[in-house]
């Protein structure tokens, strides 16, 4: 992500290149990008109605994983190799 780039100073922004006013973190880039909501959307209703604005993944993965069953999971990791 351009936030992990910015961080070792290879790039001069961590913003989201699709997005411009958020900076692209793994969360960002994976499951809060407008450009990625729609795959989610499209997804079961489960996943759907997750919510958005976590801090990191681990907070992200709790979320998920107190939420969703095994194949519920496994589909959320197949969308998160996709996008």
């Amino acid at each position: 992500t351009t936030g992990n780039l910015f961080r070792r100073k290879v790039v001069q922004e961590n913003k989201c290149h699709l997005y411009t006013r958020e900076a692209e973190t793994t969360v960002h880039a994976s499951w809060d990008c407008v450009a990625v909501q729609d795959i989610w959307y499209g997804s079961i209703q489960k996943l759907q109605k997750t919510r958005h604005g976590q801090q990191d993944m681990k907070q992200l993965m709790v979320d998920l994983l107190e939420r969703l069953m095994s194949d519920e999971m496994d589909l959320f990791w197949a969308q998160t190799w996709f996008i």
